[in-house]
């Protein structure tokens, strides 16, 4: 297994790749960086264009949450005609944990998130791919081709107050799962 964690600035944008039990190439990202300046273009175009090359696709997509240097790298790719035509959403399973609520972070007082982006997102994913909306902590643990995922965060309670409330985020924190 590898992890490869794409210079996206400020933002996250994380690619694990393996191979699984068969020998077939696995890949999951993690976020999508901003959709700022040239960083699209520079990281995560490229990761996917060579994943697709390589006539590999991406079997998991992780959204941790919707702040813009997250998921406007996504967004930037939804724009981009040329790659969206080689890019098969329909074999991706997204893991995205969004929130209905604008939520601030205490940072600006201007600091509100983009909800609108975030339910256009959710949209596409689940018209054009696969879509797991409640990762949480307590959700099982998964035996992703042989890599074992446990969720450590969000808390369950905390979702439910999130889609509830104004105050929680959607984060998803991972551990790996092996047994040593």
């Amino acid at each position: 297994m590898k992890i490869r964690f794409l210079d996206v600035g400020c933002g996250d944008c994380i690619h694990i790749f393996f191979t699984d039990k068969e020998g077939q190439k696995r890949n999951i990202l993690i976020d999508g960086g901003t959709e700022e300046g040239d960083v699209y273009e520079r990281t995560l175009k490229r990761t996917l264009t060579s994943i697709v090359e390589q006539g590999e696709h991406i079997d998991l997509w992780i959204i941790t949450h919707i702040d813009d240097d997250h998921i406007g790298g996504i967004l930037r790719l939804l724009k981009d005609e040329e790659l969206c035509k080689i890019v098969d959403f329909s074999r991706m399973q997204f893991w995205y944990n969004y929130s209905n609520w604008d939520y601030d972070t205490g940072i600006r007082p201007d600091n509100l998130k983009s909800v609108g982006q975030a339910m256009r997102l959710r949209d596409f994913l689940l018209e054009n791919s696969r879509v797991n909306e409640m990762i949480t902590d307590q959700s099982e643990v998964v035996d992703f081709f042989g890599a074992r995922i446990t969720i450590l965060s969000p808390t369950y309670d905390k979702m439910e107050d999130g889609r509830n409330e104004d105050s929680a985020k959607g984060f998803i924190f991972l551990k790996d799962g092996q047994e040593e």
